[in-house]
């Protein structure tokens, strides 16, 4: 959560690490039925360091260290051993109180991401048939003037759930190329384009949005 929020990240960023989700992105499937492969973890929500090192200890098991977890070339380390000691100081509980706002913001967050899926829904309706050749498969084109009269929240995390279909993950895509993406949905003018990382590009014409993957 630190290390993303001196980055710049938004609610779904500061939300930290979730105890459940899916691995692989958007397209994950697992090699047998195409059901989503999960990965959980049970410990999350309220074992520290401490309270696993100490149950180990109590039953005569020897907890097996990461080296890496203590070089501070790392700046996860740096923030765990340099930061978060600081921040004690001001609230003894940070790393509790911290939690709390993480849990808080994924709660605000889930809540935006229903609202995004909900105007992507709208934002397709009637537009499947402008299908062309060379549109990515999960992203289907968007109405441009249903996506400028939402919210700026709710449109950018549309927007970016769109492209995470269209590209199966959200890799290299920073906030700079959601906000090129979002402002071909400003004014009348069509013809424009921005250019996604790992071949691929956003179209607005003919008052839709559509994604072009480039081989």
């Amino acid at each position: 959560m630190l290390l993303r929020l001196v980055r710049g990240s938004g609610a779904e960023g500061l939300a930290g690490m979730a105890a459940e989700r899916v691995l692989g992105g958007p397209r994950a499937v697992d090699a047998g039925g195409g059901r989503e492969v999960l990965l959980r973890r049970p410990l999350l929500a309220w074992a520290r360091r401490a309270d696993t090192e100490g149950y180990c200890r109590a039953r005569g098991v020897e907890p097996r260290a990461d080296e890496m977890n203590e070089d501070e070339r790392f700046a996860r380390v740096r923030v765990r051993r340099r930061l978060l000691p600081l921040l004690e100081t001001f609230n003894p509980r940070a790393p509790e109180a911290l939690a709390r706002a993480a849990s808080l913001l994924r709660e605000d967050s889930e809540a935006l991401d229903a609202l995004a899926a909900a105007l992507l829904e709208e934002a397709r309706a009637g537009a499947e048939d402008a299908v062309e050749e060379g549109t990515a498969g999960g992203a289907w084109p968007l109405r441009v003037g249903v996506l400028a009269a939402a919210s700026p929240a709710v449109r950018r995390r549309a927007l970016r759930l769109w492209l995470a279909r269209a590209r199966g993950d959200l890799r290299r895509l920073s906030h700079a190329h959601l906000v090129g993406v979002e402002r071909l949905t400003e004014g009348s003018r069509g013809g424009r384009v921005a250019e996604i990382p790992g071949g691929g590009r956003v179209r607005r014409l003919r008052g839709l949005l559509t994604f072009v993957r480039e081989e």
